[in-house]
């Protein structure tokens, strides 16, 4: 199937891979809080430390290079605490993320 040499994947590929699929840095400690809170839900998800080139992409998607970056079911829901459909943490205390899991 190609290359597999390239650790690239099109971002459009690891999102639809997954219900849930956090793209993210080690460093960043909004991140750990997003999976943190994800964890805590018992939400099961796909973590994907981002690249550049993904980074890139994700800004033609969703206009932001930030991380993380949530998305459930293909829709970007926002980072840890806003932007998207309000964000993992908000979205999880409303029960909105595990509605658009069922």
């Amino acid at each position: 199937m190609g290359m597999t040499q390239s650790s690239h994947t099109p971002v459009a590929e690891v999102i639809a891979s997954a219900p849930v699929v956090v793209f993210a840095a080690s460093w960043c400690p909004f991140c750990k809080s997003a999976k943190d809170a994800l964890k805590e839900a018992g939400i099961e998800f796909k973590d994907v430390e981002v690249t550049d080139a993904q980074k890139a992409e994700l800004k033609a998607w969703t206009g932001k290079t930030s991380v993380p970056q949530v998305f459930v079911k293909g829709q970007f829901i926002g980072g840890c605490n806003d932007g998207g459909l309000g964000g993992t943490v908000p979205l999880l205390k409303s029960g909105k993320l595990q509605e658009m899991l069922k």
